[in-house]
């Protein structure tokens, strides 16, 4: 009877969390702002960071349809700068390097985009969907120095 009340518990335990977007002990963080206005059935995807070359601090939200560009810098004053639009996909990943930020997704045709960031916190100015023939997406991105890896695409003959 303990092994069924056990497992039952257990059981509830795992509903209830799958059902629910609840909080874990803060593990030494803290929730500064929830910033919600790209949201769909699907989820959000990847964050990376970027620091400009004036002190201010970005975060970079790969969102259903594009990616967002958050001004983190103030605390108090979290605010969304700029939306990049992009192909729909509930996967999208990002990497910087220098003062540009490189996004994929796996979402169809949605190749590599490359994106100024020299003029944030004003804007961001998409520089080039790069491609070349038989690729069309990308599952994540690595940048090591000044090389960037494309990895899981669907390149001819065959993906990184």
């Amino acid at each position: 009877m303990k092994k069924v009340i056990i497992t039952l518990v257990i059981f509830l335990s795992v509903i209830k969390v799958n059902d629910s977007f609840s909080q874990l002990p803060n593990q030494n963080m803290y929730l500064l702002k929830n910033l919600n206005q790209h949201y769909t059935s699907t989820l959000y995807a990847a964050v990376w960071g970027y620091k400009a070359d004036n002190g201010r601090e970005y975060a970079i939200l790969g969102c259903p349809t594009g990616t967002a560009f958050v001004d983190v810098t103030d605390s108090a004053n979290i605010i969304e700068v700029d939306y990049l639009t992009g192909v729909t996909s509930s996967w999208r990943e990002m990497k910087t390097y220098s003062h540009y930020a490189y996004i994929v997704s796996e979402g169809n045709n949605s190749r590599l985009q490359i994106v100024d960031l020299q003029y944030l916190p004003d804007s961001v100015h998409l520089v080039k969907v790069w491609n070349y023939t038989g690729y069309t997406n990308t599952h994540s991105i690595s940048q090591a120095g000044h090389y960037l890896y494309l990895n899981g695409g669907n390149a001819t003959p065959n993906g990184a």
